[in-house]
């Protein structure tokens, strides 16, 4: 007997939560109707609590409503996160019915937002392109909420991901790329393309019917489909580069390897995992990925200038310092840090005949003609790197050493 008064009690109450809903939801419709987005909000907010038990149909009354009464006509741009979360909720509702009543209006809506977000996006990358930095973070907002407002359109992901990485913010960015890999996103797509046959001018189809529709009917000419790229070592890469700005080298090394392994010459790769060895002060390790650099791009400047640096700093083979440095002023005349460290490298040379005159200080004959022989003749050879490096960028500390160099040597030629 209790059992069935309590079954009772529950049905009861289930009957008055529908029927209090049902009069919440009709509040919020008639003022909505009348345009009273305030009202319409605070009657169907009555409803939250409720809404979970609902039937799919009542669910995507509750949530058009709300959505529509949020977008208040496009008048509150502050609720557009609020509004895309329940069109997409009435969406689903609406899939789960079988009944598509609001989907088609709520279309139209969903339209003129991605195309407002959209303009919105790409003047705010375009400004961070001209160097306002923090609008990049703009742009990357609008492009993923064009995502959340249309997810089976993966590329606003994407496009939000990539102006991230570029805008610096990092762990956005990996997490979207992430995000992208999970979803099996490639960004291959196909494109038709034709030409008009009054101007010219490319056309773009959005499907190959429509293409050879209209070459059928001589509007257009030279159909072309065309299979973009896929994008997934492009986010491979753009996660590892990301960890190491973060410096994340553990990670970043993960994904630059895995990009590696599908692009082994890939020349950027290869710098950048040598990076990450000399972040972590394997010095060993990113000698030899610059190494394998220059192989892939021997006419590269600025390599064989840190290659030489490295040899010249770690002094275990001069002569391929030389010899690196040498490239590097071959392949850049104005490179003046080439010009300098090719003085370091005659320097080094050097320090055994200082201290061989050193021990010969108080024998005046034998430190002169060691001075004479060995010390001025390397000398001679240093000063012209030491002059073009001064030539071509003058500093203090040049000065100096160009200086100290003419007055060793007895000359009366003086830098200014």
């Amino acid at each position: 007997m209790n059992t069935k008064i309590a079954t009772l009690a529950v049905s009861m109450l289930m009957t008055l939560s529908t029927i209090a809903q049902k009069n919440e939801i009709k509040a919020a419709e008639k003022a909505l109707k009348k345009k009273d987005y305030a009202t319409a909000l605070t009657e169907i907010s009555k409803a939250d609590g409720l809404i979970s038990n609902a039937d799919d149909k009542s669910k995507a009354k509750y949530y058009y409503i709300k959505g529509m009464a949020l977008y208040a006509e496009g008048s509150d741009t502050g609720n557009i996160d609020d509004v895309i979360t329940s069109f997409n909720a009435l969406k689903a509702a609406e899939e789960a019915s079988g009944v598509s009543k609001y989907s088609i209006e709520v279309s139209g809506i969903i339209t003129t937002i991605i195309e407002k977000i959209n303009t919105e996006s790409f003047a705010a990358y375009q400004a961070g392109l001209n160097g306002e930095m923090d609008k990049y973070g703009e742009a990357a907002v609008g492009y993923d909420k064009i995502y959340r407002l249309m997810p089976q359109d993966t590329s606003f992901l994407y496009n939000a991901a990539l102006v991230n990485s570029v805008g610096k913010n990092h762990e956005m960015a990996i997490s979207q790329y992430q995000e992208l890999l999970d979803l099996g996103y490639t960004g291959i797509t196909t494109i038709y393309t034709a030409k008009s046959t009054v101007n010219n001018e490319v056309l773009n189809y959005s499907s190959y019917g429509d293409m050879m529709g209209q070459v059928k009917l001589k509007i257009a000419k030279d159909p072309k489909t065309e299979i973009t790229k896929s994008k997934y070592m492009d986010m491979i890469k753009a996660i590892g580069s990301n960890y190491l700005a973060l410096d994340n080298n553990e990670k970043a090394l993960e994904f630059i390897r895995q990009a590696r392994a599908e692009n082994p010459t890939d020349y950027n790769l290869i710098i950048e995992e040598g990076t990450i060895y000399f972040k972590m002060g394997d010095n060993q390790k990113y000698m030899e990925k610059l190494e394998e650099a220059v192989q892939i791009k021997p006419d590269e400047a600025e390599l064989h200038y840190v290659i030489g640096t490295i040899i010249l700093e770690s002094e275990e083979n001069l002569d391929k310092a030389k010899e690196h440095l040498e490239k590097a002023i071959e392949l850049d005349p104005k490179h003046s840090n080439a010009y300098l460290n090719m003085g370091a490298v005659f320097f080094k040379e050097l320090k055994p005949i200082e201290d061989e005159m050193n021990a010969n200080a108080t024998n005046f004959a034998k430190y002169d003609k060691i001075k004479a022989e060995k010390y001025d003749p390397i000398l001679k050879k240093m000063l012209p790197f030491i002059e073009k490096a001064y030539g071509l960028n003058p500093s203090d500390d040049v000065k100096n050493q160009l200086n100290s160099i003419y007055e060793t040597l007895g000359m009366e030629k003086r830098a200014e």
